[in-house]
């Protein structure tokens, strides 16, 4: 990827902006990313972009674990 691109035309956000939010922790959705970056608060063409950037780039969330179920005996 070009990190240099441009994601957000209309605010002029670069991939590079939306990966170090992202990868920071500051922003799990594209609404985080647009109030961390500005990207897709504009237009929102960008938001097929922005969702794409989160897949690749966001931590593994752990999974569901349920609380252990204990029987009395």
């Amino acid at each position: 990827m070009n990190r240099d691109r441009i994601v957000c035309e209309c605010l002029k956000v670069s991939e590079r902006q939306i990966v170090n939010c992202v990868r920071e922790g500051r922003a799990c959705s594209v609404r985080q990313i647009g109030a961390c970056t500005g990207a897709g608060t504009g237009c929102t063409a960008c938001h097929p972009a922005l969702e794409a950037i989160l897949q690749k780039e966001a931590p593994p969330t752990p999974a569901y674990l349920p609380s252990p179920s204990f029987s009395a005996r």
